[in-house]
């Protein structure tokens, strides 16, 4: 099992995700740093999971407000070890651009941003990654998708946005909902992770990796 820490970037701080409510989301409160610094907290996660990606969800840039570019940057410069899977409601080719010479970033490509299957396909590639976004059991962007798993990438990620931060446990009718596509690709589990029994259950239903904040945070997770 894959463990991938997760930082929301809001204002230039990272900010505790709960239930995709993002107008709400305050500075994160971390038992493994103090603050919600963003090269702190990313230093906390990587010595604390010995991972070797970490997610980072760019919500101002997803929201069409500002964007956290340059703290971005910075972090991918002081871990170049590190793989970074960046979502910043990436919409087009020309905001992709950026960040194709830094060798460290894999942009992940969030449904949520997409109103139409075209403009997702167009931007799809291999080594870029799908997130499937869900709130509330509806899907978030073009649904189409869901019936062209020939074209996913290796990588998707199934992120149940309402369940994220609120220690529900994971989506697992949703999961299943995405296992029965018939994909080949790659499935992380987005949202609920609480502990080691998670972790566990989907490591058996054939789970690759989990995307996990919150657990961390609180030390409900140790390696």
């Amino acid at each position: 099992m894959k463990i991938i820490p997760v930082i929301d970037l809001k204002n230039g701080q990272v900010v505790q995700a709960i239930k995709g409510d993002r107008s709400n989301y305050k500075p994160v409160q971390s038992q493994l740093c103090s603050g919600s610094s963003p090269f702190d907290v990313v230093t906390a996660l990587l010595e604390v999971t010995h991972s070797d990606t970490l997610y980072i969800a760019d919500l101002d840039s997803i929201d069409n407000l500002k964007n956290n570019f340059q703290i971005i940057i910075e972090l991918t410069q002081q871990n170049k070890s590190t793989s970074f899977w960046l979502d910043a409601g990436f919409t087009s080719s020309d905001q992709l651009k950026q960040w194709q010479e830094i060798p460290n970033i894999r942009p992940v490509l969030g449904s949520e941003s997409h109103n139409e299957i075209d403009s997702l396909l167009d931007l799809l590639e291999s080594d870029h990654i799908l997130s499937l976004d869900f709130m509330n059991d509806q899907f978030c962007g073009p649904v189409e998708i869901l019936g062209h798993h020939e074209n996913w990438p290796d990588d998707v990620i199934i992120m149940s946005l309402n369940t994220v931060g609120n220690n529900s446990g994971p989506d697992l009718n949703l999961i299943r909902k995405i296992q029965l596509t018939g994909s080949n690709s790659q499935l992380y589990a987005a949202g609920g992770v609480r502990d080691q029994s998670d972790l566990d259950l989907l490591t058996k239903i054939e789970i690759k990796g989990a995307l996990i904040a919150s657990a961390l945070h609180t030390n409900n997770i140790r390696f």
